[in-house]
């Protein structure tokens, strides 16, 4: 039995809703293919990015030398020229081609008129430069007559009279003496009486009586105030009196001139 036509119509345009669009079939897979690595991703566990590692260059460090004039210690500066040298990694050639750049005054007119032969090696500059400023006597002089200023403190003092040593040592025991003896008077008469052996007992001893003299000179200054308003209040009480003779009047006091004899005579 064969359906009628109109049945046939029905069951076509049913069968056309039901099947999707092509364009509908193509988004499906892609969805799909969309939604699958979210969820492998969370299905992988996260991990940490490894820490950054920071390169650091090496460097030079940043030092200054201080040029010499030849009135400072001949053989520290060299010393720290020679330090100098090796932290910025310079060759022999190096060095002898920029000493001159730290040389100035006496310093730098000697080095002008030094030879080929002994701008040779930095060696023969060395021991040339010993030779023009380091000290030809043995004895400092300048010992025997540094004095502590008003103003400076023991430490700075000490230091001065240390820094006069560098390119000749001394014995200690020369070295205290001198220090003591430039001494203010003062500080001078506390340290004598603890004598000490020792540049640092020295300086200990002169660094709690340079504490204590403000208040010993605070003492001092009132005992003249006192002695002032004394003398002015005897001003007042003998008006016609001189100051020599007040200020003599309680040692003179109870002491009457001898009695004079008969046999004096008079001019």
């Amino acid at each position: 039995m064969r359906d009628s036509p109109a049945l046939q119509d029905h069951c076509r345009q049913s069968s056309i809703r039901k099947k999707p669009a092509p364009q509908q079939q193509q988004q499906q897979p892609a969805l799909q293919q969309q939604s699958q690595p979210s969820e492998t991703m969370a299905a992988i566990p996260s991990t940490p990015a490894p820490p950054m590692t920071v390169v650091t260059r090496s460097h030079t460090p940043h030092v200054t030398l201080t040029k010499f004039d030849g009135r400072t210690s001949a053989i520290q500066w060299w010393l720290k020229f020679m330090a100098f040298i090796q932290l910025q990694a310079m060759s022999s050639q190096q060095a002898i081609l920029s000493l001159p750049f730290y040389l100035t005054g006496a310093a730098e007119a000697w080095f002008a008129t030094l030879s080929n032969e002994a701008k040779a090696s930095v060696e023969s500059i060395r021991q040339a430069f010993h030779d023009r400023f380091r000290p030809t006597s043995a004895h400092n002089f300048q010992l025997m007559d540094v004095r502590q200023g008003s103003e400076e403190t023991v430490d700075d003092f000490i230091f001065r009279v240390s820094s006069l040593t560098t390119d000749h040592p001394i014995d200690e025991g020369w070295l205290v003496t001198a220090v003591v003896k430039g001494l203010r008077p003062r500080l001078n008469a506390v340290v004598i009486q603890a004598d000490p052996k020792t540049l640092e007992g020295v300086r200990q001893e002169a660094s709690k009586a340079e504490l204590a003299d403000p208040l010993i000179a605070e003492t001092e200054d009132h005992t003249r105030n006192q002695t002032n308003i004394a003398m002015l209040n005897a001003l007042s009480d003998h008006p016609h009196a001189s100051l020599s003779s007040i200020g003599k009047c309680s040692t003179d006091r109870g002491h009457k001139p001898p009695p004079r004899r008969h046999n004096d005579t008079f001019t």
